[in-house]
């Protein structure tokens, strides 16, 4: 949690709309989680589905790995911001 909060005041700095930066959030609350539902070995649809719009669950669920697929899309938010 608190490494989530770290996060997201550095992110605050290269994402400053207001948009992105609510996408980058649920995001965020979504791969938490992801990776809760893996761990327990859980289904993953209904809880990411309240954050992630269609075309982001159809390439997460396409991933062997989908948390690191929303670490991934996490990392190129704030890639493409900083450029």
């Amino acid at each position: 949690m608190i490494a989530s909060r770290s996060l997201l005041r550095e992110v605050k700095t290269v994402l400053p709309d207001d948009r992105e930066l609510g996408e980058f959030v649920r995001l965020q609350i979504a791969f938490a989680h992801c990776l809760r539902m893996t761990l327990r070995r859980k289904p993953q649809a209904e809880p990411l589905a309240k954050y992630l719009n269609t075309d982001d669950l159809q390439r997460v669920f396409a991933s062997h790995s989908p948390a690191n697929r929303i670490l991934l899309m996490m990392g190129g938010m704030a890639g493409d911001a900083s450029t």
